[in-house]
């Protein structure tokens, strides 16, 4: 459905916007990365000053395959183009996340939202980066912050999730992690989000086992597993990195070792 919405705005407008959607379809849905680079350097072509096109190309393609230094170069000229932008705040979030630059992401993320102190994905950033840094009460305290901005969804949920049962909280992980399989009953929930908090309750093997059905079901958000520090619990694992193999191709989790 949404390579077909993607390729029917193509056909009717060969333009930097209808590039840069169906570029994300090949990226997040068909994992065809050769394909996505083209239309999203296509987009820039058409449109050098698309801010949009430089931060897409850069968090939906450069960060999930490690290219960080692209990624931020990418973002500047995003940025320049468009220096009021929260999106793109964010996204330099991610990328200093991805790099293990907690304090950087953090300080960032806190800049803005002193002026939008409602925007989510900023306290979801701020959330990730003091798990890693093993802050559990502020950390849970910023995602419990972005599962209510989000409305409960499933990626602020599981993160939720996955710092309870590492701080100690297993029962209360459980409870979320019910939650998200109840829901699953009736709309579409990522195995990747139910495998965040199984390995956040130290199960290893059932989170392996819902990443591969993450990798059957071309579930968009599997595409970070390779940069997201979530993951390096799992990342010597064969199974592992057969799933990064299939997601992002042969050389899978060379640049994040």
């Amino acid at each position: 459905l949404a390579r077909g919405a993607a390729e029917q705005a193509f056909s009717q407008d060969e333009s930097a916007a209808a590039h840069v959607s169906l570029g994300s379809v090949h990226a997040f849905y068909e994992w065809d990365w050769g394909a996505a680079e083209r239309d999203y350097r296509a987009a820039i072509e058409i449109n050098p000053g698309y801010a949009l096109a430089h931060q897409w190309y850069a968090t939906n393609l450069l960060l999930p395959l490690g290219r960080f230094e692209e990624a931020r170069k990418r973002l500047h000229r995003a940025r320049e183009l468009d220096p009021l932008s929260p999106s793109i705040t964010v996204s330099f979030g991610f990328l200093a996340y991805f790099e293990g630059k907690y304090r950087e992401a953090i300080e960032d993320q806190r800049r803005l939202l002193a002026s939008d102190p409602q925007f989510g994905m900023a306290h979801f950033v701020i959330g990730g980066c003091l798990e890693q840094m093993g802050e559990y009460p502020e950390a849970l305290t910023a995602f419990r912050k972005a599962v209510d901005l989000s409305g409960g969804s499933a990626e602020t949920i599981a993160a939720l999730g996955h710092t309870l049962a590492r701080s100690g909280q297993a029962d209360e992980a459980r409870l979320l992690l019910e939650q998200l399989l109840d829901r699953s009953g009736d709309a579409f929930v990522s195995p990747t989000r139910l495998a965040q908090v199984r390995l956040g309750l130290g199960d290893r093997l059932g989170a392996l086992d819902l990443l591969e059905e993450a990798a059957k079901t071309r579930a968009a958000d599997v595409v970070w597993i390779g940069v997201s520090p979530v993951w390096k619990p799992l990342r010597a694992e064969p199974r592992f990195r057969a799933v990064q193999e299939i997601v992002i191709g042969a050389d899978a989790g060379s640049p994040h070792e």
